[in-house]
């Protein structure tokens, strides 16, 4: 396993985008409540791991990141 995967186990998602610009994002977790996490330029959803493993056990945390990030 590469070492960066063990601080951020989440499995990775993308979206297709209009051009085929394929947008990496995480969804984790469930339940009714929902947060959505942003991050700015030039960081990534990684900022948010440890916030994401705090709360996927209660709610969905859902972390896009920019295209190219």
């Amino acid at each position: 396993m590469e070492k960066w995967r063990e601080l951020y186990p989440f499995q990775s998602r993308y979206h297709v985008l209009q051009g085929g610009v394929r947008m990496h994002y995480v969804d984790e977790g469930e339940g009714d409540d929902a947060v959505l996490m942003l991050h700015g330029n030039p960081t990534w959803g990684f900022m948010y791991r440890e916030i994401v493993r705090y709360l996927a056990g209660r709610m969905r945390c859902v972390v896009p990141d920019h295209v190219g990030m």
